[in-house]
């Protein structure tokens, strides 16, 4: 069906790349698209935000001339929970807790330190041409 699709994109407007989103690292999902991206979710499924520096990285150097955008990212949060706690906004923390024995605790400090995280690291990142929250 992708391949139909970007067959037909590619004939409607052969000046425009296609782009589909890349969930799970299947490098080969997005191979013979002009761009790639990104759904990773560092810190909320995967406790260690620092992968985002190796993942880009690894992909930019099987792909070096695929600009790619991180275009999933982010945090679950209810406006109606909250936490003081500043060990409950740790990301090895939170995902044992959100995963694991209280799945629907979701505190809207962790959505906005998360953002904040990940923003920094984004933009270590030469490689992303553009993110969606």
């Amino acid at each position: 069906m992708f391949e139909q699709l970007r067959a037909e994109a590619t004939a409607t407007n052969p000046s425009r790349p296609t782009i589909q989103a890349n969930i799970g690292d299947r490098s080969d999902f997005n191979a013979k698209d002009g761009l790639a991206a990104l759904n990773r979710y560092y810190g909320w499924y995967e406790p260690n935000m620092n992968k985002l520096l190796t993942d880009a990285a690894e992909w930019h150097e099987k792909r070096p001339d695929q600009p790619m955008a991180l275009s999933e990212y982010g945090f679950g949060a209810s406006t109606t929970q909250h936490t003081d706690d500043a060990r409950v906004i740790a990301p090895e923390n939170l995902v044992a807790i959100a995963r694991g024995n209280f799945p629907d605790f979701m505190p809207e400090e962790y959505q906005a330190y998360g953002h904040e995280q990940i923003w920094h690291r984004i933009m270590q990142q030469d490689q992303f041409f553009g993110t969606y929250v």
